[in-house]
């Protein structure tokens, strides 16, 4: 579903699968979207460059520990929009980026699973893609 107001497009996408799965299936949909908000992933910003591989390790180590299987979402996207993963991450670092981004998280004393739940929207400016994502 897509709805337009005079100055923003908002996306609700619902994906069902594996983290794998998701990831791909929302770098699918990401494919259709317009040249900027693709190049938002795809795409390095000025004095930007690519993850190094040890700090992808470090990252995909932080990931593990705290949100397991957020990595293979974030293969799968990569994958789903052809890009490299090094490049995906640096565009995802929302810690080392100021932005608009909300964070949500449930520890485990409050989750029926004992598992920290983790949610994030994704805003680096107020021109962003507004995309929700039910999984």
């Amino acid at each position: 579903m897509t709805t337009r107001t005079p100055n923003a497009t908002f996306r609700h996408i619902v994906l069902e699968g594996t983290a794998y799965e998701c990831g791909r299936a929302l770098g699918e949909h990401t494919k259709a979207w317009s040249a900027a908000e693709r190049a938002m992933y795809t795409e390095l910003k000025p004095q930007q460059s690519d993850v190094t591989a040890e700090a992808l390790q470090g990252l995909m180590a932080l990931n593990d520990r705290h949100c397991p299987g957020v990595n293979e979402e974030i293969r799968g996207m990569a994958d789903g929009l052809n890009v490299p993963l090094p490049r995906l991450a640096s565009n995802l670092m929302w810690h080392a980026q100021a932005g608009c981004c909300s964070h949500i998280v449930a520890l485990p004393g409050a989750t029926e699973n004992g598992h920290v739940l983790a949610a994030r929207s994704y805003e680096w400016s107020t021109d962003d893609a507004l995309c929700l994502v039910t999984t």
